[in-house]
């Protein structure tokens, strides 16, 4: 998937911010539905296959999209973003604390696009325990976005949530690397 499509993923939030601000909650979640729905049949048809993670924000989209609709009420379609954080926090957690860290078992998959020597290297014990160390660490990266989201979603403006939901989980996870570096990089781990 290329990384453009990141961007995309974040157009039906987008058009309902917007369209909210000019034609109110009804037509922004209307219009936020359409795109979602869009995204979901392009993926298919640009890609061939649509992956999970289009399934599941356009079925969240759509089900929190017609509560809101059916409520009357925003927050129903601004917690969309808190309840993927919560089921990937629950994700991370499962496969932490019961098979492998989710990003050591990611590293067989990479390793045929690294360099020849870079694929020795992701197979050494203190390489593997930093990335069960990071994957471990996501659990708590998706919670606090989780609530940092919702809080946006209940107390600020839809500009705020929007930023939250979009920029929010990679500065949080780009300082919780910066941190984890940091730790190994001074031999604290």
């Amino acid at each position: 998937m290329p990384w453009w499509w990141l961007l995309v993923g974040l157009m039906p939030l987008v058009a309902f911010v917007l369209v909210d601000m000019f034609a109110g909650l009804r037509w922004g979640v209307v219009i936020a539905i359409i795109l979602a729905l869009v995204m979901f049949f392009w993926s298919y048809f640009y890609f061939g296959v649509v992956d999970s993670t289009t399934i599941a924000d356009a079925c969240l989209i759509l089900i929190l999209g017609l509560v809101t609709l059916k409520m009357n009420n925003a927050i129903f379609f601004k917690f969309q973003p808190v309840v993927v954080g919560v089921l990937f926090a629950a994700y991370f957690m499962y496969f932490q604390l019961f098979k492998d860290p989710v990003f050591v078992r990611m590293l067989p998959m990479m390793a045929p696009f690294l360099p020849e020597e870079t694929r020795e290297i992701i197979k050494e014990p203190l390489v593997l325990k930093r990335f069960a160390e990071f994957s471990a660490h996501m659990i708590f990266v998706f919670l606090i976005h989780a609530v940092l989201v919702a809080y946006c979603a209940l107390k600020r403006s839809n500009l705020a949530w929007l930023l939250m939901r979009g920029l929010g989980i990679y500065i949080i996870m780009l300082f919780v690397m910066a941190i984890d570096v940091l730790r190994w990089s001074y031999g604290k781990v």
